[in-house]
């Protein structure tokens, strides 16, 4: 299984311009573990 690991999105507005990044990943990348490391600020988005 691949792993994908997305780093540094500290910013609301980082978080928000990236997930069309996640779901191209997803799309190109079924079946890999993709994982965000972000500030708690914006971790549950």
């Amino acid at each position: 299984m691949q792993s994908i690991l997305i780093i540094r999105l500290s910013a609301i507005g980082d978080v928000v311009f990236a997930s069309p990044i996640i779901e191209a990943l997803r799309r190109t990348h079924p079946d890999a573990h993709i994982a965000w490391l972000a500030e708690p600020a914006v971790a549950d988005l």
